[in-house]
């Protein structure tokens, strides 16, 4: 296959894997990417005395990483030439895609290869081969008009009943490699119901019509909502009650949840970073005590401090190499055996909560960290606690 410059190597070169005619002077041609990327379909105009011209390109569904078989059926065509084909392409996937092309005989031009169905699981091994059963155009009924109706000798002719064709189909068979046969039918309809001579097509252009103008109007309605949308909360906002347009319809509390700035989380948690000096994230209190205060020398200089968050239920496990230091300038921070009844009760219900220790460890791991409160909360939770009891 003739490739840009860009395709240093042979294998990074797509391949034919097959061709058909649609007729005297164009093909398709079943192309798989290189590197098992997909599979593709081109069109192809032959020229008599020069290179062939790509018309068209049709990319298979991306779960096609590679195809292995192609067959092409001619449906008949009408007086003036125009006629539909009907592609049939194996995937590796074990899956069969059917896609419909119409040819226009006045500019000698093919419309878009257009998907029409897709067969899934068609068996159980890959497929070998693809073949459509030949179609031919069905026998019309005879005009009764161009009928004679008088015999040879002047006598009356009974009328003829006219026999109009039966419902037309065409059959696909396919090959695996388990020696399995499935054979698929599709049906036809006339292109036009009230012309007995229409030609059949598989696919008939208004249905691709209504088609493509429901998937245009899909796209349209989507983009005129979230426009419509977007304008209402940018005069506005979801919250304000003058003038909320469809967020009216909410309650007042979710259009107030709606309204908070984005970086309202990043906000508080900017909070929580600057509050914390040095903080660990562990889960057990208990794996810190026993890494940073192994011996006894360790838990005289070493400082492990559990801090209370200024806002929610957790705490932060903060380690100072300078325990002394530590002291000099975190006047509230206390020893385990010096905090009152009401504060040892406050900290094991922050701990039990934050996951960081549980009642079967015991107090004893607790005796060797330092406790330290924002702005007194525990001494005021404290009061509250001796004021109630």
């Amino acid at each position: 296959m003739p490739a840009s410059d860009s395709f240093e190597k042979v294998k990074s070169r797509p391949k034919f894997r097959a061709v058909r005619f649609l007729n005297a002077e164009n093909v398709i041609a079943l192309v798989n990417k290189p590197s098992k990327s997909g599979a593709e379909l081109r069109v192809y105009h032959l020229y008599p005395t020069g290179p062939a011209l790509e018309m068209s390109t049709k990319t298979l569904p991306s779960r096609v990483k590679q195809a292995s078989a192609i067959d092409v059926c001619a449906l008949d065509p009408d007086s003036n030439g125009n006629q539909q084909f009907a592609v049939a392409v194996a995937g590796q996937d074990i899956s069969i895609e059917i896609f419909t092309i119409n040819y226009q005989a006045a500019t000698d031009t093919f419309s878009t290869l257009r998907s029409f169905m897709s067969l899934k699981d068609v068996h159980e091994n890959q497929m070998t081969k693809l073949t459509w059963t030949p179609f031919h155009s069905p026998v019309r009924a005879v005009d009764p008009a161009t009928l004679p109706t008088t015999g040879p000798n002047g006598e009356p002719l009974p009328q003829q009943r006219p026999n109009h064709p039966g419902p037309q189909y065409i059959r696909l068979a396919s090959v695996s490699f388990g020696n399995t046969v499935v054979i698929d039918t599709f049906p036809l309809s006339p292109l036009e119901p009230k012309n007995k001579d229409s030609r059949y097509v598989l696919s008939h252009p208004k249905d691709e019509a209504f088609w493509k103008w429901a998937y245009i109007f899909v796209i349209s309605f989507c983009v005129l909502v979230t426009a419509f949308l977007f304008q209402s909360f940018a005069s506005s906002g979801f919250s304000d009650d003058t003038n909320v347009g469809v967020f009216g319809f909410l309650p007042q509390n979710v259009r107030s949840f709606l309204d908070q700035p984005a970086m309202a989380a990043y906000g508080r948690l900017s909070k929580v970073t600057e509050a914390v000096e040095s903080a660990i994230p562990v889960a057990n209190l208990k794996n810190i005590i026993a890494e940073h205060h192994g011996s006894p020398e360790d838990a005289a200089t070493t400082a492990v401090v559990v801090r209370d968050l200024p806002e929610g239920e957790g705490v932060t496990v903060a380690v100072h190499p300078d325990k002394e230091e530590y002291l000099s300038k975190d006047t509230e921070a206390k020893h385990w055996d010096e905090l009152e009844p009401h504060q040892k009760s406050y900290w094991k219900e922050k701990l039990v909560k934050a996951g960081h220790w549980s009642e079967s460890e015991g107090e004893s791991v607790l005796k060797g960290v330092l406790w330290s409160t924002y702005a007194g909360l525990v001494g005021q939770a404290g009061q509250i606690l001796r004021n109630e009891l």
